[in-house]
């Protein structure tokens, strides 16, 4: 079979169409989808991505605000914090951005984020839920997750459920939540750290 170029643009506007038309959709209902991404610090590439999550969601009708604080706020005033964005009925999703400043652990805020409110599948009752195949846990609603398992729908002829994916990140929040969005969609999947390059130019993909 003959290479093909995936450029992703294809899957990109199909992700935007469905998106758009679930937002009218809650909006028929009076509930206004609205995401918080929070950020600890000023680290220049999560500015940039919030920024870019930011006009994203509101091209698509989705109201988003980014939460900056101090870099020196503790853990405990940031969980404090979490907690009431988690109360807060007015948001629907919260993206938690890393890295995390030198005094807080990614792997304890985890615990604290409403799973129900989990955008990126970092709680880890979503992680596991959906890395075991429970489809009622909440799959990571990131673009680059779902159009991972958009580009297999479509330039794959193979049936879903024959389906082998191989994922290649530096960080579980990378390669493994784009896993979980694989498993999601009925491909098996696997994740490929950056210690297992070797592995990885063996492993073949769908």
């Amino acid at each position: 079979m003959p290479a093909k170029l995936l450029t992703g643009k294809e899957v990109a506007q199909k992700l935007d169409q469905d998106i758009q038309k679930d937002v009218q959709e809650l909006k028929a209902k009076n509930v206004n989808p609205a995401l918080r991404i929070m950020i600890v610090g000023g680290a220049e590439d999560s500015v940039f991505y919030a920024n870019s999550a930011k006009k994203m969601a509101e091209k698509n009708g989705i109201i988003c605000e980014i939460e900056q604080l101090p870099a020196e706020t503790s853990q405990d005033e940031f969980v404090n914090i979490l907690k009431q964005r988690n109360a807060d009925k007015k948001i629907n999703g919260i993206i938690v951005m890393r890295p995390f400043p030198k005094q807080s652990s990614g792997g304890v805020v985890n615990h604290f984020l409403a799973p129900e409110k989990d955008v990126d599948c970092f709680t880890p009752v979503n992680a596991g839920k959906i890395m075991a195949g429970d489809m009622t846990g909440s799959p990571p609603a990131t673009p680059q997750a779902r159009a991972a398992a958009g580009m297999a729908d479509q330039t794959s002829t193979r049936p879903v459920a024959s389906r082998f994916m191989t994922c290649i990140r530096r960080q579980a929040s990378g390669g493994g939540c784009k896993a979980a969005a694989c498993k999601r969609s009925g491909n098996g999947a696997s994740r490929i750290g950056s210690n297992d390059r070797e592995n990885a130019r063996r492993s073949a993909t769908c």
